[in-house]
């Protein structure tokens, strides 16, 4: 069975990037937990999902955005932990399905020199396995280091540079409905600057409350 067949029965769209991303998830968690259990080291990380892995809008073929985040970097044995966690992510993603996974690692005391492309993976982020204390402790130095009128000025530099290449108008014969104005990355950089304004994108109505 392909993974263009697996969800016989599920809508497209959304529900289906939906239900694929929760796929990934398993294969992710069981194979952590596989790892965990020669290498209890592990039980220390958050492994995260960023972008658009971390909203669940996976296509079938999309890039994974991973990191990995440690609760403590001294701990002997994480550093052998985490390659063989990864390597077996990578037989199991990449060489048995077919994906590319771009793999990260962050710890809270490098915050403050992420860059907005790190952030804006970031803003995104949920946990998929391990100790979420990690996760939280990226998180609180993520904020507490977030200049937002710097990440807005790049975002708004990022769309003008990107409309630059394609059109500054969706009035088009063949509009690029991907990068193109009013197409989804432009949806997307709305919700990235609203997010960063410390609005809540909540569900899949892409309703909005302050946090």
């Amino acid at each position: 069975m392909s993974r263009e067949t697996m969800f016989d029965g599920i809508p497209t769209g959304l529900a289906w990037s939906q239900a694929w991303s929760d796929s990934i998830d398993r294969v992710i968690q069981e194979t952590y937990l596989g790892e965990a259990a020669h290498h209890p080291q592990l039980k220390s990380i958050s492994v995260i999902a960023t972008g658009g892995f971390g909203r669940r809008e996976l296509s079938p073929f999309s890039d994974l955005d991973l990191a990995v985040v440690p609760g403590d970097e001294q701990l002997p044995g994480l550093d052998e932990g985490i390659r063989a966690l990864f390597n077996a992510l990578h037989y199991k993603l990449g060489t048995e399905m077919d994906l590319k996974v771009d793999y990260a690692y962050r710890v809270p005391s490098d915050a403050g020199g992420f860059d907005p492309t790190t952030r804006t993976g970031l803003l995104e982020a949920r946990l998929i396995a391990g100790d979420p204390a990690p996760m939280d402790a990226l998180q609180a130095a993520f904020w507490k280091t977030f200049l937002v009128g710097d990440f807005l000025i790049a975002k708004i530099e990022e769309t003008l540079a990107r409309h630059a290449k394609t059109h500054s108008t969706p009035l088009v014969v063949t509009p690029n409905l991907k990068l193109g104005a009013g197409g989804l990355r432009d949806l997307q950089t709305a919700c990235w600057i609203r997010l960063a304004l410390g609005e809540h994108i909540s569900g899949a109505d892409s309703s909005y409350e302050t946090v």
